[in-house]
């Protein structure tokens, strides 16, 4: 089991507004790192796109808990069976948010990704308070 936490950030939002911003898959798009994303596909609830030098990606949520948590879990043909979750914690006027990945990834596959998926992530996660703002 592979997990990696991203880095935490600061959204200057109540966790209604970064809950209902992150709750539809349509707005992840503005959360990739355009340069690596391609392919790109969503509805409100699932989306599937392909990370260059890396493979397609399809994801679609499993659970929420309002406003604090939402989990994602693989969806379709994928590399691995994973989960996502997003967490939003409130914090003194604003909201703290990041990402956790929990990947089936085997050994060798795992000395592969790590490092790239850690920096996908953490790009999520550091792109949330501009595309809110």
């Amino acid at each position: 089991m592979l997990t990696i936490e991203s880095t935490k950030v600061d959204v200057l939002k109540t966790s209604q507004e970064v809950f209902e911003f992150l709750i539809n898959l349509n707005n992840l798009e503005k959360l990739m790192p355009q340069d690596r994303i391609e392919f790109w596909k969503s509805t409100d609830d699932t989306c599937r796109f392909g990370i260059k030098n890396l493979s397609s990606i399809g994801m679609k949520i499993k659970d929420i808990s309002s406003p604090n948590e939402i989990i994602l879990e693989s969806d379709g043909k994928n590399p691995f069976t994973f989960t996502l979750t997003i967490f939003i914690h409130d914090n003194s006027g604003s909201v703290n948010s990041y990402f956790v990945f929990e990947g089936d990834v085997n050994m060798f596959m795992k000395a592969m990704v790590q490092k790239p998926l850690k920096q996908f992530f953490d790009t999520l996660s550091e792109n949330l308070p501009q595309a809110m703002a």
